[in-house]
């Protein structure tokens, strides 16, 4: 099974397939160094999940960000917003009838939110000061 997501950043909307979302959202995580949230991710056959991210290149070529390379990035433009794209996507996989299930909603590695979390909790329940100097 290989799974399609909906990948968001501070700014824009992707998307993407992958054999192991979870993996895939820890390379977001780190290559980005803040937690990155997959909003919906799908799970299906791998030739379904294939033909749903060309389908999404295809139709929607226009609203997709340009890279320097000049070809088209799995992102959507600014104007694109995380409802309309989850709604796009999700009439794309009705209109073909592909068998696409929603496995997860808002993933994100768990371990790096947390541990900030856990530190900064620490900090304040210890007194602890960053850049605390003396002298």
């Amino acid at each position: 099974m290989s799974q399609l997501y909906i990948v968001q950043n501070q700014k824009l909307v992707g998307f993407g397939i992958s054999e192991d979302y979870k993996s895939r959202n820890q390379k977001y995580c780190s290559h980005n160094g803040y937690a990155v949230i997959f909003p919906r991710v799908y799970s299906g056959l791998s030739g379904h999940v294939g033909s749903t991210e060309s389908l999404i290149k295809k139709k929607y070529a226009s609203d997709l960000v340009k890279v320097r390379s000049k070809t088209k990035a799995e992102w959507f433009d600014e104007h694109i917003d995380l409802t309309t794209a989850i709604k796009m996507i999700d009439d794309l996989i009705s209109e073909h009838n592909f068998k696409l299930k929603i496995i997860d909603l808002d993933y994100t590695n768990w371990d790096i939110v947390n541990t900030q979390q856990t530190q900064d909790k620490d900090n304040e329940d210890n007194g602890n000061r960053l850049f605390d100097h003396a002298g």
